[in-house]
Parts: C-alpha cells; structure tokens; sequence
C-alpha cells in the first residue's frame, strides 16, 4: 500500500514540476516582451526628447523638420512625408525621409487637398485604403499615420508616417505623434 501511495505521490511531483517548469517558461517569454515594450517606450520618450532639442537650438525651419524626420526613423517607422500648404487650397510634398528621388518626383507632382485633410489624426489599415496614397503602393507599405499640423483649426500642413508592418499605428503612436505635430506646428 506504501509502495502505492509513493508511486502516485512521485507522479503527482512529477507533474507538479512539469507544470511549474512550463509556468515558468510562460513567464519568461512574457517577462522578454514586457522587457522589449519598455525598451521601445523610452527609445519614444528619447526620440521625443531629441525632437525638443532640436526646436529648443535650432532656428532653421529646414534643418528642424528634417531632423524631426529623421528621428522618427529611429524608432523603427519605415518612411514619412511632410506636406505643407501650397497656392490655393492644396498641400504638397515639402520634406520626406526615406523615399527614394522615384518616389518623391511623383509624389510632388499631386497634391492633397486640404478638404481631405481631418482635424483628427488617424491610423489608414485596411490595404484597399493604404493603396490609395502613391507612395504607399510604391514601396509596399501597409500602415499609414496622418497627422494634420494646425493651429487654431487652420491646417498648415499633414504628416504622414509609412510601415511596411500592418497594423502598425495604435492609440499610442496617434498621440506620440500629435504631440510631435504641435511641434511642427510651433516650427511652421
């Protein structure tokens, strides 16, 4: 009967280390993309905190944006775009980052109306949508972030922010990124 009660109390430890084991894998994984959360949340706030630098000493209208544009490339987002108002009622093409020259011709041959522009900054998914915006299609990407820069509701101008991942711009990137639209705004 002893022998009985050994062999099941060894299978229920057995099974209590497997389990434990297991939980703790669990746990480690989950610990590893908590770990690279945080890593990407203060790379943001790092980011952010160039791009204040960068207003804080710079005069330069030119040389602010471009180094707002390419900061936000550190973080990982593949492309951006910068219009600004033009004659009439359009925006175009002013500073881009990560284009190439094919790209950017094209896209400073059209123009955004600002009619099309919200007051809202949103996050373009769905590829049917994506695929509308010419430089999206050419390079493939399929995440677009919109960002109107205005000021006391007039619009000065949208940036627009490109992945090639889907999905790729949440609430957290749509406020990052107002936040970063007030600066330009200020700039412009």
């Amino acid at each position: 009967m002893e022998s009985i009660i050994l062999g099941f109390s060894l299978i229920a430890i057995t099974g209590a280390i497997f389990f434990l084991k297991h939980k703790l894998g669990e746990i480690r994984q989950e610990n590893k993309i908590l770990k690279a959360k945080a890593e990407e949340e203060n790379q943001k706030l790092t980011v952010l905190y160039n791009i204040t630098q960068a207003v804080a000493q710079n005069e330069n209208e030119a040389e602010i944006i471009k180094i707002i544009l390419a900061e936000m490339a550190e973080l990982g987002w593949d492309k951006s775009a910068l219009w600004l108002m033009g004659k009439g009622l359009s925006l175009k093409l002013a500073y881009s980052h990560g284009f190439s020259k094919e790209c950017l011709n094209l896209a400073q041959r059209q123009a955004i109306s600002v009619k099309e522009v919200n007051e809202e900054a949103f996050s373009l998914n769905e590829q049917s949508e994506v695929e509308k915006d010419p430089l999206a299609k050419m390079n493939k990407l399929r995440s677009i972030l919109v960002v109107p820069l205005a000021e006391k509701k007039k619009i000065k101008g949208v940036l627009k922010i490109y992945a090639a991942e889907e999905n790729r711009f949440g609430d957290f990137e749509i406020n990052y990124f107002l936040v970063v639209s007030k600066f330009l705004s200020k700039v412009l």
